[in-house]
């Protein structure tokens, strides 16, 4: 059998490889089909990432997609989609408003969950932008178009009361009937600052960096003062202090001898302030039904015992103890 016909009897697959140096010439070519050359240093980073190509925005249903997940929603926002949707029924006719007179991208219903997840959690504008699918701009354009219109209708339902509608209060809580009102703080996490001093921002407590507000609620549940803005490192005691003065004939008239509940990091703070737990010396008169409350050692309140001293170690040694009776 001559050369011929051997080679032409061996099948294609055990042919010899072709010359590497074509190999490498087609892999070579099939990259850079792909790979585009450094842009150019001289331009911009709009330019320089988008490689010259505008970026189209088109608005996404993002109320739409957030409310099939409610409690995600409520978390995100402090709102449920029904209340969301009262809120825009009573915003009325102005978030239809466009001041350029083109349409928006967004659905009024959007524009407003867009704002209020901002007023929660202070997101950047650019995670906004992509999440609601609206440039950058577009998102600062209706944060600063619905702040205003917000807060003038709201902020008149948030008033402090007179001396006598404060006396009026009188009793509706009626273990404590001299209790005319509650304090506390609640914080707001937010994305690290890049211009701030971040400390200030940052909450030990919490471990991460958030703004406070500290709010006063009556005892029928509305709330009566509202002060935001306090940095993250100042405890509620901290930002009692820079709140207008309440008492009798101050800033922020109250009745003498009534009280506002309070925790105990905001002892003795005030007069007005009232640690059910600790302040049984400097309001030792408290009745109910023309009877002086019984002062105790320790209650047990659910998961856990409260002295007066605020101590933890006859509660950590009750749950040391039923620990140690599950493995007898």
């Amino acid at each position: 059998m001559d050369i011929a016909t051997l080679s032409g009897s061996i099948p294609s697959l055990v042919n010899p490889p072709a010359d590497p140096s074509v190999i490498f010439q087609n892999t070579f070519n099939s990259v850079m089909v792909v790979i585009h050359p450094p842009p150019e240093p001289t331009l911009d980073i709009y330019h320089r990432v988008s490689e010259g190509r505008n970026e189209m925005w088109h608005g996404r249903d993002v109320f739409l997609i957030f409310s099939n997940h409610r409690y995600a929603f409520y978390r995100s926002c402090g709102e449920t989609p029904e209340t969301i949707l009262q809120m825009l029924g009573t915003v009325g006719p102005r978030i239809h408003e466009s001041r350029t007179g083109r349409p928006h991208r967004l659905s009024p219903i959007n524009r407003l969950l867009l704002v209020l997840l901002w007023l929660r959690s202070y997101p950047c504008y650019n995670l906004l932008s992509l999440l609601f699918d609206v440039s950058s701009h577009t998102v600062s354009m209706h944060i600063r178009a619905l702040i205003p219109i917000l807060w003038e209708i709201y902020s008149p339902n948030i008033a402090w009361p007179s001396r006598q509608q404060w006396l009026q209060l009188h009793g509706n809580w009626s273990n404590i009937p001299t209790a005319l009102a509650a304090i506390d703080g609640t914080s707001h996490a937010i994305y690290r600052p890049q211009v701030e001093p971040q400390e200030e921002y940052y909450s030990g407590h919490r471990h991460v960096h958030c703004i406070h507000t500290q709010i006063v609620v009556d005892n029928e549940n509305h709330i009566r003062l509202v002060k935001s803005g306090f940095l993250g490192h100042q405890n509620d005691a901290q930002q009692f202090n820079l709140l207008p003065s309440i008492g009798t004939n101050l800033e922020l008239d109250f009745p003498p001898n009534y009280v506002i509940l309070a925790d105990k990091i905001y002892a003795d703070r005030a007069p007005i302030l009232f640690i059910p737990y600790l302040n049984t010396e400097r309001h030792p008169v408290l009745f109910k039904e023309e009877k002086q409350m019984k002062t105790v050692d320790s209650f047990d309140y659910p998961g856990s015992c409260i002295t007066p001293e605020g101590g933890a170690e006859r509660a950590i040694k009750i749950k040391i103890g039923k620990t140690r009776s599950v493995f007898i």
